[in-house]
């Protein structure tokens, strides 16, 4: 006889695994019937419907490959690791009938069904989180309307905060309608990235709301400290960053926030904190090659290409007659662009950039514009019916200098403001010319 202690650790251990078995796996079942147009014989067997894994994270490689029985019926008990959407196939005699995307989680029940043929407009999936997500994507196609209308300037650009309130108040009430489904935090997440920028502190609370689950993690480390930082100031970001990072035992999630910390440094102007940080972060993740090559980057910029630092040593021959340098623009201020001319942003903002360079021609201040167009052809069109007031340098100079490589251009366009004494003023990666309007501004009143 076994002993009653054994017998109880016998009975818990096996209620445990019952338990556990039961959060792992999830149920799904249903019919797909066949419309033989007044054939007799009702065979409905033979349809199959599989799921695979496309996570590239776990050994399991199929969910569900199962046949329906002559009544079209299957019932599958299928293992699950992770909640997701997976690919649904259906097909018969090898010949697939619809592809479609489903949601699947540990512990869900699902049903499928639907008739052959037409079973692309006859099929319904139906569980709580496949409801919830089929609500999520209605709301994300009519956002993108909303969206396209309202920042394609149709709308008062007054109104633009009140609808994204709006908006992110849809999203955020899927957390209250389908409570804990993988739409509700998919929506959750939408809720914040639709209101940020225009509402901070019901972004921030929204933000603090969210549970401590691995998909929050990324929107509250990208936003989070950002937010703070504008709504109580920097060093209130920067805890808001620390006490996160300490909230996570994930090591590459530790090392985004390391990232994020020197990039709101930087954010605030804070140059010389952030090469400070940036080393202390590249001793404690120096086994992290990713990091290495990101913290090496960022190294360059903060020591070469920020504002008060001297531009590195450049050369570049903008056409047959002139070649340019560090050297030889000493002295000067002067501004560098690279451009693409075939850009319609930049082809509108370029009667504004011709008005800044007339009002500072005459202070000594000279313009370069380095387009990475390739054809010459489409560099001189540019000009058929614009005004040239400064120099441009010849397709492919570009590739015959160390300009990308030196001055790290990566995004177009981007321009660095020069004084005479080779300090970079500012650097400007957008198309937006306020920036650079205020300073050009500053030097012709000097």
């Amino acid at each position: 006889m076994i002993p009653f202690g054994v017998l109880s650790v016998v009975f818990l251990l096996a209620s445990c695994t019952s338990a556990e078995t039961q959060q792992r796996t999830v149920i799904i079942s249903g019919e797909i019937t066949i419309n033989n147009q007044g054939d007799e014989l009702r065979d409905f067997s033979g349809v199959n419907l599989s799921i695979v894994n496309t996570r590239s994270d776990t050994a399991q490689d199929t969910i569900l490959n199962t046949n329906t029985d002559v009544d079209g019926r299957f019932s599958v008990v299928a293992s699950l690791q992770d909640r997701g959407v997976y690919p649904l196939v259906v097909s018969r005699n090898n010949r697939v009938l619809h592809l479609a995307n489903i949601v699947l989680a540990p512990g869900d029940t699902v049903n499928i069904t639907g008739q052959i043929p037409d079973l692309n407009t006859s099929i319904r999936v139906n569980s709580v989180e496949n409801t919830a997500m089929e609500t999520y994507e209605r709301l994300q196609r009519l956002y993108g309307r909303v969206a396209t209308y309202a920042y394609g300037g149709r709308v008062d650009s007054d109104t633009i905060p009140g609808l994204m309130n709006q908006w992110s108040d849809y999203f955020w009430s899927l957390r209250t309608e389908y409570p804990g489904t993988y739409a509700s935090e998919l929506s959750s997440i939408d809720a914040i990235e639709v209101l940020e920028g225009w509402n901070d502190p019901v972004t921030m609370d929204r933000i603090n709301q969210l549970e401590n689950i691995p998909v929050y993690a990324p929107v509250k480390m990208i936003y989070g400290g950002h937010i703070k930082a504008r709504m109580e100031g920097l060093d209130a970001g920067i805890k808001y960053l620390d006490d996160l990072r300490a909230q996570l035992s994930d090591n590459d999630e530790k090392i985004s926030i390391d990232m994020r910390k020197i990039e709101l440094l930087v954010d605030y102007n804070q140059y010389d904190k952030a090469l400070q940080e940036l080393e202390s972060q590249t001793g404690r993740n120096k086994n992290d090659e990713p990091f290495q090559e990101w913290a090496t980057s960022v190294k360059y910029e903060l020591e070469n290409l920020i504002p008060g630092r001297e531009i590195p040593d450049f050369s570049i021959q903008i056409n047959a007659d002139e070649t340019i340098s560090k050297a030889s623009m000493a002295g000067k201020y002067y501004l560098l662009e690279v451009v693409l001319l075939a850009d319609a942003n930049y082809q509108a903002t370029y009667p504004d950039l011709l008005t800044m360079y007339d009002d500072v021609s005459a202070k000594n201040v000279v313009f370069y514009s380095m387009p990475l167009d390739n054809s010459q052809v489409t560099i001189d069109a540019f000009f058929e019916e614009r005004a040239k007031s400064w120099t441009f340098s010849n397709a492919g100079s570009l590739d015959q200098s160390n300009m990308l490589d030196v001055l790290r251009i990566d995004q177009v366009p981007t321009r660095y403001l020069i004084g005479p004494d080779s300090k970079i003023i500012s650097r400007y990666i957008t198309h937006d010319l306020t920036g650079l309007k205020r300073d050009i501004e500053i030097i012709a009143a000097n």
